[in-house]
């Protein structure tokens, strides 16, 4: 009765893996990318503010933030493939979203650490491109006008 059971529940499980199999390299990058911004922002805590380390911003923010990420991006996933959305791939818009937050506020970070120009130009140059696609939509599409 036991191994019908753990049967069922790793075919079950193995079958999600395979079904989120092509998401994989999205979600890794995201993971990469909170990694290098919980360094970056523990750097900048420490120089900068003066602030000792603590484990409760990472688990109240950043492990948050990235289950949040993960599960919206696993949700768009199934529905791109439910609906069969092969022109607009939602699932890889939000990630590219949500990797390029979280790049932006590792380059600002990085800023106020080092005080280098080319991060300024940088983190202001990400932030236009991030306006610019909530404006005229994640695509990056320039307006119709009608």
């Amino acid at each position: 009765m036991f191994s019908d059971v753990y049967n069922f529940f790793a075919g079950w499980l193995g079958s999600l893996v395979v079904y989120f199999l092509p998401v994989f390299d999205i979600l890794r990058m995201l993971v990469f990318f909170f990694v290098i911004d919980c360094i970056v922002g523990y750097w900048k805590a420490r120089k900068i503010d003066k602030k000792p380390f603590e484990g409760r911003i990472v688990w109240d923010k950043t492990i948050t933030r990235l289950a949040l990420s993960t599960v919206i991006i696993l949700c768009a996933f199934s529905w791109d493939n439910i609906y069969s959305q092969d022109v607009i791939k939602v699932h890889m818009i939000i990630g590219g979203f949500i990797s390029g937050v979280v790049l932006l506020s590792i380059v600002q970070n990085g800023y106020e650490i080092s005080r280098w120009s080319v991060l300024n130009r940088l983190a202001k140059h990400l932030d236009k491109k991030i306006e610019n696609d909530l404006t005229n939509g994640l695509g990056g599409a320039d307006k119709v006008d009608n």
